[in-house]
């Protein structure tokens, strides 16, 4: 048979002796081992840290979507459609309560589907 030039057996001991030296070399040194295993913690921390807040606030102000500005000429657009609208409900010749019943079917308030029912009592 021929020598081959890797010998599975005996790498396969080496690697089985390794493996079970580990834990009595984890054990001698758990003080630095902890320590470095805190490292890591601490590294890993401050660029999760840094990705989720220092470069997110950059990329706000970059794109101008930090700043919110109010247009008044659109505002006002704004409530000249809903009056609009309102008007069109109000028709000539409908009683006062007919007419409040018509803008109420407009101007509903919806259940907020994010906050829980618990806190909306609360408030």
């Amino acid at each position: 048979m021929k020598n081959h030039f890797l010998d599975f057996k005996k790498l396969f001991k080496k690697t089985q002796d390794n493996f079970f030296k580990m834990p009595w070399f984890f054990g001698k040194h758990a003080f630095l081992i902890i320590l470095f295993f805190i490292l890591i913690a601490m590294a890993l921390g401050g660029l999760l840290y840094y990705n989720y807040v220092i470069v997110e606030k950059e990329v706000t102000i970059k794109n101008g979507q930090g700043v919110i500005r109010f247009r008044r000429d659109v505002y006002i657009k704004i409530l000249e459609k809903w009056e609009d609208k309102k008007q069109e409900v109000i028709q000539p010749g409908q009683t006062e309560g007919e007419n409040s019943e018509n803008i109420e079917n407009i101007e509903k308030n919806y259940k907020n589907p994010f906050v829980k029912s618990e806190q909306i009592k609360e408030n």
